[in-house]
C-alpha cells in the first residue's frame, strides 16, 4: 500500500525447502519489479515457521534476499541470517538498499550451509570437521592435498555440499520499496 512518500511495503508468502535430496541453494522469486525503484529499509519476516528436515535434528534455516536480473542470480548485500527451528511471529530479517530495474525478481534465498555460518552450526561429515580441527585458514586450500581431496574444485564454499542440514521455512516477508522519484527528492 503506497504512503505519502510514494513508497510501499509489499508482503508476500514463501515456502522454501532446502537440503536432503532437494537443492542445496535456491532463490525463490516472490516479486517481479514493475518499474525502476529502490528496495530500501528493514525487511521483516512474519509468521515464520522453520521445520527441521534432518534425521539428526540439526537443521537451521540459512536465508537471505536474492535478486534475479538478466538471467543471473545473486545474494543482495551478501547477508545471510540463520533461524533455528520453531515459530517466530515477527523477525527483522535484513536491512537493505538496492536499486531495482523493471523486470528484476526479488526472492528469498535458502542455503543448506554457507561459508558465513561455518562457525555457528550445521552438521558436517568428519573430513570437513578435520579441516577445522587441523587449523584450516582461508587461503590454505591453494596448496593443500587434504582440501583438494575433500572439497571438489578446491572451493571452500562448496563445503556445504557435505552438510546434512535440511529445512523447510515458510511465512511472509515484507519488502519496503521506494519509488525512484522519492529517492531523488530525499537526496536533495
Amino acid at each position: 500500500m503506497p504512503d505519502k512518500n510514494n513508497s510501499k511495503v509489499l508482503t508476500k508468502s514463501f515456502n522454501l525447502q532446502i537440503g536432503n535430496l532437494r537443492s542445496p541453494i535456491k532463490c525463490q522469486p516472490i516479486h517481479t519489479v514493475e518499474k525502476d525503484s529502490v528496495l530500501a529499509g528493514r525487511v521483516q519476516l512474519q509468521n515464520l515457521i522453520v521445520r527441521d528436515d534432518t534425521l539428526v535434528k540439526a537443521g537451521v534455516a540459512y536465508m537471505g534476499l536474492c535478486l534475479q536480473r538478466d538471467g543471473k542470480t545473486r545474494l543482495i548485500d551478501d547477508v545471510i541470517t540463520g533461524y533455528p527451528t520453531g515459530y517466530q511471529k515477527e523477525s527483522n530479517f535484513v536491512t537493505v538498499a538496492e536499486q531495482l530495474k523493471k523486470g528484476d525478481k526479488i526472492g528469498i534465498m535458502g542455503f543448506k550451509d554457507h561459508v558465513q555460518m561455518f562457525a555457528f552450526g550445521g552438521s558436517f561429515v568428519p573430513n570437513i570437521s578435520a579441516l577445522v580441527v587441523q587449523g584450516f585458514r582461508p587461503g590454505d586450500h591453494k596448496n593443500s592435498t587434504l582440501v583438494d581431496e575433500t572439497l571438489p574444485n578446491s572451493d571452500w564454499a562448496s563445503a556445504g555440499l557435505f552438510s546434512i542440514n535440511a529445512f523447510t521455512a515458510m511465512g511472509e516477508i515484507s519488502l519496503p520499496i521506494l519509488d525512484n522519484q522519492t529517492v531523488h527528492k530525499m537526496k536533495k
